[in-house]
């Protein structure tokens, strides 16, 4: 399985080891590829060389001959498919994606999410995407789809995610007259039609 995690930073990268969860829950899985692309990454992984890295796992894991290994590409995700057009995913995570928050064609979007069509892959590839709170979620949908619309399936749309943090944050924009959020609360999935 290779998953691409798009807008990725550091946050994503520390503590690698909890994204062996994923293979923890797919039994029969026995490579899992993580791709972690996104231009606030250090421009190489801790190899030096930019290439793949095995990820040290449980001891059931190696006993089930699973093998996981991660990459990092520094850079948005219109460059890396610019770069590689054959690497076609099975998922793509945006954590925290923040589509809507910059006016298209400000220096924050060209510098973002100008590419947001790039994360549709003609192998249908699920595009899983999360949001802090529901209206973010809303929003964060609605632009997708402004920019996408003849060639998108929306299969989630903006609900609840029960695999969110449970660490609440303070919400000074008391968004839908809640005083607090979580990271990856609210949860979406589309794929390319």
């Amino acid at each position: 399985m290779v998953v691409h995690i798009v807008g990725a930073s550091i946050y994503e990268i520390i503590g690698i080891i909890k994204w062996e969860y994923l293979a923890h829950r797919l039994p029969a899985l026995k490579d899992l590829q993580l791709v972690f692309v996104g231009p606030e990454l250090e421009p190489e992984d801790d190899t030096g060389t930019g290439e793949e890295a095995v990820v040290v796992q449980c001891e059931e894991c190696e006993k089930l001959g699973r093998r996981i290994t991660q990459q990092t590409r520094s850079m948005t995700y219109q460059a890396f498919r610019r770069r590689q057009p054959a690497a076609e995913p099975d998922l793509v995570l945006v954590q925290n994606c923040g589509f809507h928050e910059y006016e298209v064609g400000s220096s924050g979007w060209e510098e973002g999410w100008v590419g947001l069509p790039s994360l549709l892959h003609d192998n249908k590839a699920p595009v899983i995407f999360t949001s802090y709170t529901r209206g973010e979620a809303m929003k964060d949908m609605a632009r997708l789809q402004q920019l996408c619309e003849a060639e998108l399936e929306v299969l989630v749309r903006c609900e609840r995610n029960v695999m969110r943090s449970h660490r609440p944050v303070r919400d000074w924009e008391m968004d839908e007259d809640r005083d607090v959020f979580y990271s990856n609360q609210y949860l979406s999935v589309v794929r390319q039609s």
